[in-house]
């Protein structure tokens, strides 16, 4: 496929965010979103932070460098207490969480963030992967901290890792809080090129924004903590490790309990996703539906996400 068959707008153009398009499997459209990096070239301004500041507006107790087999893990660990492990969506790193660690430190939880591969300090293989391989990056993470077993949250992608992780390593992991946590539900056609137009760092910051808006925020939300934050490197690793395995590997999500967050304005990841994997795993699931929330969820909702979570961990 040509760079000119993806149809990308000049940086001085507005997308056509309503025009009908063929919806894809998803991982056609993860191929085309590496097609999208390649064609834009160049380095874009948001992809990757200054290695010696990697990870930014942080102030952790600890910031550790933690060997995971070939890989090399910088992990932010927060307070005391029982350990709660954070990790973040697709090509994002774990700033992301920045509000909810405040809030779970406060509340006496010691704090995880272990930053992706291909971001800040963070290091490995990152080809000829698998989620298993980003899930035992994460057990390695819990078992150098000693103090486990840990609740794992998890953001979209990041909660696949999760689940991948309380399969492989059941006795690692206390529960799992799934947001925004997508389960194959068709996207709708315009939303899927908003996500998909999104990426390309060779669009104007107007332009991104109001794609960043359409595919992750709900409507009315502001999406500019999102135009900033993604890492180019890091989304080509986890969606080609993402494809790389299959849906096996994730669904079950081991055997601990379970708290869905799931966005009522999510178009990516729609509430009918998080109700079909609630029948499907029964009263070990407790799900809790968040208004005016879409699938970026954090930035947009973040005192309801973090009492819900604060609930769920003194349950």
């Amino acid at each position: 496929m040509s760079c000119s068959a993806l149809s990308i707008p000049p940086r001085s153009a507005s997308p056509d965010l309503s025009g009908e398009l063929r919806q894809p499997p998803a991982r056609v459209w993860l191929v085309l979103l590496g097609l999208v990096f390649v064609c834009a070239g160049g380095r874009p301004g948001w992809a990757e932070p200054a290695a010696q500041n990697p990870i930014q507006g942080s102030a952790p107790d600890t910031s550790a460098l933690i060997e995971a087999g070939s890989a090399t893990i910088h992990t932010l660990i927060e307070g005391q207490g029982r350990p709660v492990v954070l990790l973040p969506a697709l090509g994002r790193g774990v700033a992301d969480f920045g509000d909810l660690s405040g809030r779970l430190v406060a509340a006496g939880f010691q704090v995880v963030r272990p930053q992706p591969r291909g971001i800040g300090a963070s290091t490995g293989p990152t080809t000829g992967l698998t989620l298993h391989d980003l899930g035992n990056d994460i057990a390695a993470v819990i078992r150098a901290l000693d103090n486990g077993p840990a609740t794992l949250v998890g953001h979209a992608l990041g909660s696949r890792i999760a689940r991948v992780v309380a399969t492989d390593h059941p006795q690692l992991v206390s529960g799992l809080v799934l947001l925004a946590a997508e389960e194959g539900q068709p996207t709708p056609p315009e939303v899927l090129h908003a996500r998909l137009m999104s990426y390309d760092p060779s669009l104007s910051l107007g332009v991104r924004r109001k794609l960043i808006q359409k595919a992750f925020f709900a409507a009315g939300n502001d999406p500019g903590g999102w135009q900033d934050g993604w890492h180019q490197k890091a989304t080509r690793t986890q969606m080609n490790a993402n494809l790389a395995t299959t849906a096996q590997a994730w669904d079950k999500a081991g055997s601990a309990p379970i708290l869905l967050l799931q966005g009522r304005e999510d178009k990516i990841a729609p509430p009918e996703n998080a109700r079909r994997f609630k029948q499907r795993h029964g009263s070990r699931v407790t799900l809790i539906e968040i208004g005016q929330a879409g699938h970026a969820l954090l930035p947009e909702q973040p005192q309801a996400i973090a009492e819900a979570i604060l609930r769920f961990l003194q349950r």
